[in-house]
């Protein structure tokens, strides 16, 4: 057989192998799901005292329906936990793990439709992340809004531009410090002329604002829950923290296969525009999202360097690291793959 035909024989099987495994690959959730629960029935103790706080406060809407709202609860994923919370602790692990698997199996999804292949490996890359995985039944605000996140880029790609916008706005009620990105959306809404989903990010904030405004009688209950989280004040762990432990969140494999692909740019810097507008709003995503973080180890402030505040872009990580992973294949990224 020749090397022509062997090579178009090799690359006819691999796309049947692939093929096959992305018509299965929903499998994932209720398997994952019941792999991540069962790693909560052999971990012992919790990462941090926020996960028993979190539980407790869900248990407390049941007598006051105002205990959800504010910045520490976080509205808009604590109303999700209450139904399980009020049911007993193995409802709400059950639910924080399908929550994770949910987020591999769109994360698969998002890939899809940038049309990169070897989606599965990614979104396996993210179910394997030792933060990911660690953190995956833990009651937490990011593993979920990590959900949100990959669901709105899938919204966004398939240009269902309306409800991105809404939901971009909810997952503010979750993480407020996405309200950098959101307001680059709001800008790029408005320069493209889509006026109603520039309009639709607000709906849920306001939202949010007239019930905390209800609770308290605050007029600007979102700005003044902001003002108080922050003037906690925390040890700094230095402006490089992240990128000193961004290893750890991600593991290896992941990082090294990103730095492939959030740095592709490079391999062809004549036509480096046509790359990062591709992912333009991948690159968005994240920068936002890790800037903010390297912004609070600027001084001591609210954060104390939890590495869980990168979480909700794991999956956007594991995106640029399948952009990196066929990009090994390709021979205008050799001397960049020879750097990393």
């Amino acid at each position: 057989m020749s090397k022509a035909k062997l090579i178009k024989t090799v690359v006819k099987q691999e796309s049947f192998i692939e093929e096959k495994i992305d018509n299965y690959f929903w499998l994932v959730i209720p398997v994952l799901t019941l792999i991540y629960y069962w790693i909560s029935d052999i971990s012992i103790g919790f990462y941090q005292d926020d996960e028993i706080a979190q539980y407790l406060n869900a248990i407390k809407f049941n007598v006051d329906p105002f205990a959800i709202l504010g910045n520490n609860p976080k509205p808009g994923w604590k109303i999700f936990l209450i139904l399980p919370a009020l049911l007993n602790y193995k409802a709400v692990l059950i639910f924080n793990s399908f929550v994770a698997a949910l987020a591999v199996f769109f994360t698969f999804k998002v890939l899809k439709e940038y049309q990169l292949k070897y989606a599965f490996f990614g979104a396996l890359l993210l179910a394997l992340q030792p933060l990911f995985f660690d953190l995956s039944f833990r009651t937490y605000s990011e593993i979920f809004t990590a959900l949100l996140v990959v669901i709105f880029l899938l919204l966004y790609k398939k240009e269902k531009f309306l409800i991105s916008g809404l939901l971009m706005g909810y997952i503010l009620t979750i993480r407020q410090e996405l309200i950098i990105f959101a307001f680059i959306l709001f800008i790029l809404f408005i320069y493209n002329k889509k006026i109603f989903p520039a309009i639709s990010i607000a709906v849920f904030p306001v939202i949010y604002n007239i019930l905390g405004m209800i609770k308290t009688g605050d007029p600007l209950f979102v700005i003044t829950e902001m003002k108080a989280v922050a003037d906690l004040q925390y040890n700094s762990q230095g402006i490089f923290h992240y990128f000193k432990v961004y290893i750890f969140i991600v593991g290896p494999i992941t990082l090294l296969l990103f730095l492939q692909g959030f740095l592709g740019f490079l391999s062809n810097t004549k036509n480096y525009k046509a790359y990062v507008e591709k992912y333009f709003l991948l690159y968005l995503l994240f920068v936002t999202v890790f800037g903010v973080q390297i912004y609070t180890m600027m001084s001591n402030g609210p954060n104390p360097g939890n590495w869980r505040y990168l979480l909700h872009v794991s999956p956007v990580a594991v995106m640029f690291a399948i952009v990196g992973f066929n990009n090994l294949t390709d021979e205008k990224y050799k001397k960049l793959k020879k750097t990393m």
